[in-house]
């Protein structure tokens, strides 16, 4: 859909007319009129005027350019206005999985049956707001309540069209959606024997859940519910103040990641954010960040977590979401809002981390190391894609911290908020691209990077006073033998019997006296796969060669291979990185002291696949 708003000076309606052309060529396109020409409905001046163009018109990923022109029914501009460029983007699919009333709402708002204004109605009356006069239509309805995730899928849309909507109607949703119903203005009294703090009266509403106890601090209210449905789990008030301890360690958690993100890491966030303990957008240990408001400049940004969800690891990961939404366009929540995704939950457990670690109150809690628990389903699935995104509720990309774990040791914490900064100035809109952008302007690439990203998860678990020279770079983090410890030595993925030191999940392969091995793999833009070669015990050093064909992608895959006495233990410098397709790849020495060897198959390009035959045979049986 292409856009512009034209003037009358007589105030009569305008046409627009929309002249686009291939950039490369120079030349229209196919259009309805001639010279490429697309003809607009009439509309008041001042107002959009729009044209679609048809599905299959444009191809994705080329460049085109469009001017415009006005005609009032009876005069025609005699100009054209500038040239303007813009790059075809095609969505991404909808993830599936989806109930039937989201999908068919998301994919009707997409396809352009629903325009911007009717899609944010609907989508607010699918959370709840109760807008007067809006009737959300039968086959947009679902019987069960959205999980977490979805609700984030469509919320983001949903800002997206926001985006593009009069600031007044934008503010008469969210003003629908903050006004409880007649009857709901008033609690019951309270009795002498519940004299709780801050309730007893209406402390907040908000898409369709009432709160009758309410707690302010400079820059946070949170609200909840000390009895009845999704009321907090835990009353305990230790100190007698009559404010339940969970709610003021919730505020205490909150008001340190503020600081911390604000002034330690250069994030901005709003100066006041609201917190709905125990809602319906939320299950009873998950949460939820509205992304609403930091992108549409209006309102209040709004937090949710559970009734039963901790208090100190859960706030600063959501809180975060709310520094990631700054950086983020509507257009990219249109077009990229599984790969946006991805990246928000990566950098929202990497963020967590820093202000867990140096908040004292929270440094001995049982979710200190929670932002770490998934790091198996990243390790044990290292030849996937790297911005793997695995469905709605899914731990991959929560363990995909890893990666901007990784940018941030080697290039600084502030490198993670640079990719966000510069998120809407790539063409894409996607995390992948402005990450790509990021690197090349440190001189660096995905290559490069990819390869010392795979070679250093190996000894990720590596007792830090192990040194040895041939290690290469390595992981400085002081929680890894937490994250190793409690998160991937117990996973038959990532330990290792032989070893007893946990890595990334990999083929092994015992040889025999010949050294006949062979096999294919597939790997994933971004992924690694790891193959183990572990020679018979006691035999001597003999010369043993690899050989790799590359199916599919050919200047995708790159291989290295790594000899150990024993894991952690290198028996010297790894092989040269290499990009396969011949004999005789690798040819070191195997067996004797050096008693197994591992050969790495990366994809250096995060969007392809890779298929890759591997041989092995010890020299002297060739």
């Amino acid at each position: 859909m292409l856009r512009d708003t034209f003037t009358d000076r007589d105030g009569d309606k305008v046409r627009g007319s929309f002249q686009v052309y291939d950039t490369a060529t120079n030349k229209p396109i196919t259009a309805p009129q001639p010279d490429g020409v697309f003809l607009s409905a009439f509309v008041d001046p001042g107002k959009p005027a729009e044209v679609k163009i048809s599905a299959g018109t444009l191809q994705d990923g080329k460049t085109y350019k469009f001017r415009t022109s006005a005609y009032d029914g009876t005069h025609y501009s005699t100009t054209w206005s500038a040239w303007q460029q813009f790059v075809v983007t095609v969505p991404e699919p909808l993830p599936t999985g989806l109930p039937a009333g989201l999908k068919q709402l998301l994919t009707d708002y997409q396809n352009g049956t629903l325009g911007h204004d009717t899609f944010a109605e609907y989508g607010y009356e699918k959370l709840g707001a109760g807008i007067k006069d809006v009737d959300l239509p039968t086959k947009y309805r679902d019987t069960a309540a959205l999980s977490e995730q979805q609700l984030s899928l469509l919320t983001g849309m949903l800002t997206a069209a926001l985006a593009k909507l009069p600031k007044e109607k934008v503010q008469a949703l969210h003003q629908a959606a903050s006004t409880p119903p007649v009857g709901q203005t008033r609690a019951p009294k309270r009795t002498a024997q519940d004299p709780w703090a801050g309730c007893g009266t209406l402390a907040a509403w908000y898409m369709g859940k009432t709160y009758r106890c309410g707690f302010s601090s400079q820059h946070f209210e949170v609200f909840w519910n000390i009895e009845g449905d999704r009321a907090i789990d835990d009353l305990t008030d230790a100190d007698k103040n009559l404010y339940p301890d969970k709610i003021e360690r919730i505020m205490d958690s909150l008001d340190h990641a503020r600081n911390y993100y604000i002034t330690q890491m250069g994030y901005a966030l709003p100066d006041k954010t609201k917190v709905y303990v125990g809602h319906p957008f939320v299950s009873a240990e998950g949460g939820f960040a509205e992304p609403f408001t930091s992108i549409i400049r209006f309102g209040t940004q709004k937090l949710f977590l559970g009734e039963k969800a901790g208090p100190f690891y859960l706030p600063r990961h959501e809180l975060f979401h709310a520094a990631q939404f700054q950086y983020i366009s509507g257009r990219s929540w249109m077009l990229n809002n599984i790969n946006i995704q991805w990246w928000m939950e990566a950098a929202a457990e990497w963020a967590s981390q820093f202000t867990l670690r140096a908040d004292p109150k929270s440094s001995t809690t049982v979710d200190r190391y929670f932002y770490a628990r998934h790091i198996d389903e990243f390790l044990g699935r290292p030849n996937d894609y790297l911005d793997k995104w695995n469905g709605f509720g899914e731990p991959r990309q929560y363990g995909a911290f890893l990666f901007p774990e990784y940018l941030s040791e080697r290039f600084g914490t502030v490198v993670i908020r640079h990719i966000w900064e510069g998120l809407d100035r790539t063409l894409s809109g996607q995390p992948r691209s402005a990450i790509e952008d990021r690197l090349g302007g440190l001189g660096a690439s995905w290559e490069k990077e990819l390869k010392t990203f795979a070679t250093a998860n190996q000894i990720l678990c590596k007792p830090s006073a192990d040194q040895d020279p041939n290690d290469g770079w390595r992981y400085q983090n002081p929680d890894i033998p937490q994250w190793c410890d409690r998160y991937l030595a117990t996973e038959p993925s990532t330990s290792d019997p032989l070893s007893d030191l946990p890595r990334p999940c990999r083929s092994t392969i015992t040889l025999d006296n010949s050294g006949y091995a062979s096999g294919q793999v597939g790997v994933n833009g971004g992924g690694t796969y790891y193959i183990d070669l572990v020679a018979l015990q006691g035999m001597p050093s003999r010369d043993f060669q690899v050989d790799l064909n590359v199916q599919q992608w050919p200047g995708d895959i790159v291989a290295t291979l790594v000899t150990w006495k024993k894991i952690g233990k290198r028996c010297g410098p790894d092989q040269p990185w290499v990009k396969p397709n011949r004999v005789g790849l690798f040819d070191v020495k195997l067996g004797g002291e050096c008693t197994m060897a591992t050969l790495l198959i990366t994809n250096i390009n995060p969007r392809s696949v890779g298929i890759v035959d591997w041989l092995t045979v010890f020299k002297a049986n060739r």
